[in-house]
């Protein structure tokens, strides 16, 4: 599948996404159905490849659909920068749940996306073997994807990134992490979590960086195998590595490139090969300039820029002469120059991987503008021979069409905005959704379209203004350079007079904002409006009496030539600054093209030095392998021994990673994560492997079994795992012991319990075994808080003494059928109010061509909220919690086939037994600890709905 919409984040035109001071810095913000931390270190990798000062930040677990709507989320928050939403198809549950999903997907995305800043990279991820193995979910993945690109294909500011494109340009075999998805929920290798870090990088790049626009091409040896001035044009040879090349140049010559030549040959005998040569897919008519010479290619380079009137920072030269390709280097530093590889077999994986030839979508100004410059050489083969320039532009029969801007057009629009340096008064970048946005505001734009005797220049310039009380204010003002120097400015200004008047406006305020490159807009402002020229914070206002707009007129003799800034003209110039700031293509495309080769480079980017101690040296095979492990996990050169692997920064994420590695590599699934807890030295874990792999299993996990205060001892979640707890109790007082409760089932062989009260019994067998009398301390969240309570209550039974029941954001999920109907009924009736107001403030935000998206993607849940209300007001229903999640979301859930079977049966056990408990009261007291940025309940209870019971 292609890759969707172009849209990219406003900047100015020398930022290239760099934060500038007192500004939030941009970020790289991730939300994804799996755990997506491993991607952290080769995005950063690219993040410096590119010179981009991003952050990158993460989204909770599996929240991708509260990331998206949000409006406080961090996908609103990203003000630059890009948003990435990853998902597998399978992570939505049944092949009915995922059909729901999809179409829940699609409509959260249209809705949020016209008021999210960043650009959003919509991510569908390979799912596991087991999953697409079945040909019914392969069938229904393929579809849904295709409908998905079908509905974002005319979103702004959202691009689909199909699996097709990761695997066509980042193809990895072994993608699948059975062992890190049972352990972590962590499905991918190292080397799939850094294709995908590639893809995403790659579409960054194209949103932050200015358009090439010409390819320039050698011929001997570039185009074809061999020397034409020495084998002939008919001896050369177009091999299947040359034809391939030139099959792409004419394709980036579809998409809107340029295609002009440099070559230092005799100019007949390239002619004749091409008319010796019928079968080449490169035809004379797909190139529009040519210096065949035997000049200094530099020199040809500028003289092209200068013809075609183009920066030459915009050209791309392409050689497979080192020595040519340096004195570009040298002399033309703003040129990408390209250097083919010496082996000609590579050449074609070469150009797909330069990053600086994507075109993530193309206008129909784009697929003619060959034919436009072509034109344009003619216009200027006229205009040499015409005796004045007022004699020329009245031979052009020029013809300006000014019109309000059709939806259809704002692709383009953003297009000009984004390429447009010369005229351009303020130089703002922005993106169609951003343009799209200020129009729902109040803004207008007028679209300016020219056309002359010789041709269609097609859409060349457009005015972003709005009306002030007493004034037409221009925020944006851009001409392409093909149309400079015929008096098409004149006429805009003449026609933003007109429009100034009919709304009974006094002036015509235009802003412009100096760069180096814009000095044609200074020029023709200065030229007919430097009496009004004013000062203002960011630069300067030409503020025109509508009398004088109106009235402008061009004067073609009298025309000021463009200043010397000007890009393009005479010399090619251009900033050689740009060169500086430009990402390293060329060996990006040579060395980094590989998956593999860009995780094993984002492992040692973090490698610390380290010296062990000779007595801490591995003795054995197995310790030196572990070791090795230990060190790459951990991003150190050397680890001991008896080096602990949480001591030196290991983490809930690395441990998992660590032991699927150690499963992989020693074929054991006895592991388990509280393993690496048991054992978290490199000298235990090889005796614990050399012993048979693993530990007798028990539910009660030490995490800190010194100190003098009573023990604590928490309990797991829905996920049954404890490693993540080891941060809570590392954060304690270092007098206090802290132990852990996993669920039975991890390992594999034991049967996960049914029930929460046999759960809860279970644990305290283990629990009085260490501590046979009370004071107990114990907690838990979520699911774990459930276990704490009725482990409490059981000892509450037995006599025993509670200390501390700590409760962490554990919500009582039976509350609603302990309140009075009355109550329960008004609680209800406020929380549909309340989300009904919520969505009304949203929908009035919106321009009328979003809020049908919206409601839609809104009635479903508003429908389910007021059936639900309607059962609990007749009686009907007394357990129904209005915000619960609808079918199709995903919540806290068990998928099949995403997690591995072990923790697919575990989590399923949990979440059975949870909506089966019914609490009963306890006797004592209990500490609820709440979330500071909670989910928005139906009963608003400051207790999460405990305080009946305790």
């Amino acid at each position: 599948m292609a890759p969707l919409s172009v849209d990219a984040p406003r900047q100015e035109t020398e930022s290239h996404g760099r934060t500038t001071p007192g500004t939030a810095p941009a970020r790289v913000v991730v939300s994804a159905t799996f755990t997506a931390e491993p991607l952290q270190a080769p995005l950063e990798l690219w993040l410096r490849e590119l010179g981009l000062g991003y952050e990158v930040e993460f989204a909770p677990f599996n929240q991708i659909f509260q990331s998206l709507l949000d409006p406080a989320g961090a996908f609103a928050r990203n003000a630059s920068g890009v948003n990435v939403l990853l998902f597998r198809w399978q992570d939505f549950g049944s092949a009915a749940q995922i059909e729901a999903a999809a179409g829940e997907l699609s409509r959260a995305i249209e809705s949020a996306a016209p008021s999210l800043r960043a650009p959003l990279l919509v991510v569908p991820c390979a799912p596991s073997p087991e999953f697409s193995s079945d040909p019914g979910n392969a069938a229904l993945s393929r579809r849904l994807e295709s409908e998905l690109a079908g509905r974002l294909r005319s979103q702004s500011g959202v691009t689909l990134l199909g699996n097709d494109l990761a695997q066509r340009w980042y193809p990895v075999s072994d993608y699948y992490d059975a062992s890190g998805e049972r352990l972590g929920q962590i499905p991918y290798t190292a080397h799939y979590f850094a294709a995908l870090a590639s893809l995403i990088a790659r579409r960054t790049d194209a949103l932050r960086r200015p358009p090439f626009k010409v390819i320039v091409l050698d011929c001997d040896n570039t185009l074809w195998r061999g020397v034409v001035g020495e084998d002939g044009p008919a001896g050369v040879a177009i091999t299947p590595a040359f034809q391939a090349l030139q099959r792409f140049v004419v394709a980036q010559h579809d998409a809107g490139m340029l295609l002009a030549l440099c070559s230092k040959n005799n100019e007949e005998d390239v002619d004749e090969l091409f008319r010796v040569q019928p079968d080449m897919p490169l035809k004379p008519e797909h190139i529009v300039a040519r210096r065949v010479n035997w000049d200094a290619k530099s020199m040809n380079l500028r003289s092209l820029a200068a013809e075609l009137d183009l920066g030459i920072d915009s050209f791309i030269f392409i050689d497979d002469n080192r020595k040519e390709c340096a004195e570009i280097e040298e002399q033309c530093p703003e040129v990408l120059t390209l250097l083919l590889p010496e082996v000609e077999e590579e050449i074609p994986r070469f150009l797909e991987h330069v990053w600086a030839f994507d075109h993530w979508g193309t206008t129909a100004d784009d697929r003619n503008r060959t034919r436009v410059y072509a034109q344009k050489l003619e216009r200027a083969k006229v205009e040499r021979q015409a005796s004045t320039l007022a004699d020329f532009i009245a031979s052009l029969e020029l013809r300006i069409d000014a019109q309000p801007a059709r939806p259809d057009q704002l692709p383009r629009v953003s297009q000009l905005t984004q390429r447009t340096n010369q005229f351009n008064c303020t130089t703002i970048r922005r993106s169609e959704a951003e343009i799209q946005r200020l129009l729902s505001e109040g803004f207008q734009c007028l679209t300016v379209s020219v056309s002359d005797r010789f041709g269609d220049y097609g859409l060349v310039g457009a005015v972003l203004y709005e009306t002030q009380p007493d004034a037409l204010v221009v925020d944006s003002f851009m001409l392409s350079c093909r149309a400079l120097g015929r008096g098409v400015e004149h006429a805009i200004l003449q026609r933003l007079g007109e429009l100034a008047e009919q709304s009974g406006l006094a002036r015509v305020d235009v802003r412009f904002a100096p760069t180096p490159k814009n000095a044609p807009a200074r020029t023709f402002l200065e030229g007919v409006g430097l009496p009004f020229r004013d000062a203002a914070p960011d630069g300067t206002v030409f503020r025109f009496p509508v009398r004088e707009a109106k009235v402008v007129s061009y004067q073609p003799d009298a025309a000021v030539a463009p200043a010397p800034e000007d890009e393009g003209k005479g010399k090619g110039r251009s900033s050689a600054s740009a060169a500086v700031r430009r990402a390293p293509y060329a060996r990006i495309a040579m060395e980094l093209r590989d998956p593999a080769v860009v995780a094993a480079r984002a492992l040692v980017q973090h490698r610390a030095p380290r010296i062990v101690a000779p007595e801490d040296a591995p003795q054995t095979g197995l310790e030196r392998e572990l070791a090795e492990l230990w060190a790459e996990m951990l991003g150190v050169q050397q680890v001991g021994v008896r080096d602990d692997f949480f001591d030196l920064g290991g983490t809930s994420l690395l441990a998992v990673q660590l032991l699927s590695r150690i499963i992989d590599r020693y074929a054991n699934e006895n592991l388990t994560l509280s393993s690496v807890l048991d054992a978290p030295t490199v000298d235990q874990f090889a005796r614990l492997l050399e012993a048979g792999g693993s530990l007798e299993y028990r539910s009660l996990v030490p995490m800190r079994t010194n100190g003098s205060r009573p023990p604590f001892y928490c309990v797991h979640g829905a996920g049954g795992n404890v490693l993540s707890l080891r941060d809570l109790a590392m954060a304690m007082p270092a007098d206090q012991p802290f132990y852990c409760l996993q669920a039975r089932g991890l390992d594999g062989k034991s049967e996960p319990f049914e029930t929460v009260e046999e759960t809860a019994a279970y644990y305290l067998t283990e629990i009085r075994a260490l501590q046979p009398h009370g004071p107990y301390y114990l907690g838990g969240g979520c699911y774990g808080g459930l276990v704490a309570f009725e482990m409490a209550r059981q000892l509450r039974e037995r006599g025993e003494t509670i200390g501390l029941l700590a409760l962490i954001d554990t919500y009582n999920h039976a509350y609603g059928s302990m309140l009075p109907k009355t109550k329960l009924v008004f609680y209800n009736a406020r929380f549909v109010v309340r989300r009904v107001a919520h969505h009304l403030r949203r929908f009035s935000g919106l321009k009328s061509g979003e809020r049908l998206a919206y409601f839609r993607g809104r009635v479903g849940g508003l429908a389910r909220h007021l059936s639900s209300f309607a059962a609990l007001a007749t009686g009907r229903s007394r357990t129904q919690v209005v915000g619960d999640p609808p079918p199709g979301i995903p919540g806290e859930q068990s998928h099949h086939g995403s997690f591995h079977r072990t923790l697919a049966r575990v989590v399923d056990a949990n979440l059975a037994a949870q909506r089966r408990f019914v609490p009963q009261a306890l006797d004592g007291a209990l500490v609820v600890f709440r979330a500071s940025d909670p989910f928005v309940e139906p009963y608003a209870d400051r207790y999460l709905g405990w305080a009946p019971l305790a």
